[in-house]
């Protein structure tokens, strides 16, 4: 097995119902988990300036890593997930 980190991008304020549907995702995702956290208060740094990064449907909100076969299975997983804007999907090379 592989592991594979969702990235989740997009924040808005969730509904009763949004929230449920992520809460089933969780147990969907539950056998594969490994590791998984929000994110918020975010920086960027471009080699000049560090900017505030806004906390909105363009920002990196959380992560989900998981073990699967492949990219495609991991895919598969990933596209169960509510999406506020988009859902990444990265193979881990751990060093």
């Amino acid at each position: 097995m592989k592991e594979f980190m969702i990235v989740h991008v997009g924040f808005k304020m969730p509904t009763e119902e949004q929230m449920g549907k992520w809460n089933e995702w969780f147990g969907v995702v539950a056998e594969h988990k490994v590791d998984g956290a929000g994110m918020r208060g975010a920086q960027k740094f471009d080699g000049n300036e560090v900017t505030d990064l806004a906390f909105d449907e363009t920002a990196t909100t959380g992560y989900t890593i998981i073990k699967a076969e492949d990219l495609d299975a991991a895919m598969a997983i990933a596209k169960q997930c509510p999406v506020v804007t988009a859902t990444h999907v990265h193979e881990l090379m751990r060093f």
